[in-house]
């Protein structure tokens, strides 16, 4: 079985906890995490049933921000990673017994597959939402994806571009921090290959789904998939393949778009 190599990090805003450093070891030892390729369809329903998903390793997010070394007793999220030809394949699981969604108001996304975006900060008195954030980027140190879902199955995808080389002389207005934060970009669908994401409410200690936004109850968290098309992400050039479509019976026709993958690198956090 093909796999590409992983070093997989992620983040859950509100708890402000990180992910187990442990579980990711040096580069030069070889012993990277690998993320395998699905061997089947992923139905994206939020569950994370199918066999590949439980068969793939689990990492913990549970190290805590600003404190060297300190990790929380439980996670109070785990997430997996999967891939095919035509996405990677992201989910997570999170603990929580009180689930906060709020959306931003906006929506952004290719026509036909537009969504919701989600706030990941409230004013006080405003709620303390819940955000669990990804950073995506393929060795480039001046280009990455930062991605923002919740329980509500909202999200936003914000291109991020910093540290480019005329930036420290000419100091652009629009990145006065030296990051460029891409608000109004999305990340683009190709052909069949479309994002997607999904959430599932994990079964309440009482009984009856988890509830967003309802304190009145003792939630147990949810679980949530998200796809995402490989050149929608920024995958290299070299990856993308054109073969060709045989459902179609037309072998000699342009053919369908799919990605190489197996083998190379990812890094997210």
């Amino acid at each position: 079985m093909k796999k590409t190599h992983l070093i997989a990090f992620a983040g859950l805003l509100t708890a402000l906890f990180w992910p187990s450093r442990t579980m990711f070891p040096d580069e030069a030892s070889n012993a990277v995490s690998d993320i395998p390729k699905c061997s089947g369809p992923v139905v994206m329903d939020g569950r994370l049933d199918e066999t590949d998903w439980k068969n793939a390793a689990s990492f913990p997010v549970w190290y805590i921000h600003g404190r060297k070394g300190e990790h929380a007793s439980e996670p109070p999220m785990v997430v997996r990673y999967l891939w095919d030809d035509l996405y990677l394949y992201i989910g997570y699981e999170v603990f929580d017994t009180n689930l906060v969604a709020v959306g931003n108001g906006a929506v952004q996304g290719p026509a036909g597959n537009r969504r919701q975006g989600c706030s990941i900060w409230e004013n006080p008195p405003g709620p303390k939402v819940d955000v669990v954030e990804f950073f995506i980027t393929f060795n480039d140190e001046n280009f990455f994806w930062e991605l923002h879902h919740n329980a509500s199955n909202q999200f936003n995808d914000v291109l991020i571009i910093t540290g480019l080389p005329r930036w420290k002389q000419e100091k652009p207005a629009m990145v006065p921090y030296g990051i460029y934060f891409g608000n109004e970009e999305y990340l683009q669908d190709e052909g069949e290959a479309r994002f997607a994401s999904a959430v599932s409410m994990t079964e309440k200690p009482a009984g009856g789904p988890s509830t967003v936004n309802d304190p009145r109850d003792a939630d147990a968290g949810y679980s949530a998939e998200i796809r995402l098309p490989w050149y929608g992400i920024g995958a290299p050039a070299t990856a993308r393949k054109r073969v060709a479509d045989e459902s179609s019976g037309n072998s000699a026709g342009a053919g369908r778009v799919v990605w190489a993958m197996g083998g190379r690198e990812i890094r997210i956090l």
